[in-house]
């Protein structure tokens, strides 16, 4: 375990990532908050860069095969190619992915898992997908004063 609170393995120390699950909190308009648990990846410089030249090869390769598609390809090859720089230019931001949430909804009462995917900040817009309420997901800090899921990561001891 890290000064972060992250768990890690032996391959997820050397591949500069750990998983951090941390407290937070769900709140809607009019209700009293509720409680939840976000499950986050902290990925390292390397582990951000592998998987944003994976979504630049993916989108170029797409692209690549458009230039086969009669009349098609003068809008896919360049939507293609631009988008793998984008999606690049996102993945390498992504220093602390949201990869669950599970908790109850503030509106409905149902205890439930919400989509997550992106990059995470503390704060998330959420949608339940039970009652369709528009949910703030909010960390909670830690006794130190910030979340273990925001802190940096200092890479394996």
């Amino acid at each position: 375990m890290s000064p972060t609170g992250a768990v890690r393995g032996p391959a997820e120390g050397r591949a500069g990532w750990g998983v951090v699950d941390a407290p937070a909190s769900l709140t809607a308009f009019g209700a009293a908050p509720t409680r939840a648990t976000v499950r986050v990846v902290v990925q390292g410089a390397g582990r951000r860069a592998t998987r944003a030249l994976a979504g630049l090869g993916a989108c170029w390769g797409l692209a690549l095969v458009s230039v086969f598609i009669p009349v098609a390809h003068f809008v896919l090859v360049p939507t293609f190619a631009v988008a793998g720089v984008v999606l690049a230019g996102l993945r390498l931001r992504e220093d602390r992915r949201l990869v669950r949430v599970s908790g109850t909804c503030p509106r409905c009462g149902v205890q439930q898992e919400f989509e997550a995917g992106g990059r995470f900040r503390g704060e998330r817009a959420l949608d339940c997908p039970r009652c369709h309420q528009h949910l703030r997901l909010i960390a909670e800090p830690a006794p130190g004063g910030r979340s273990p899921a925001l802190q940096a990561d200092r890479g394996p001891e």
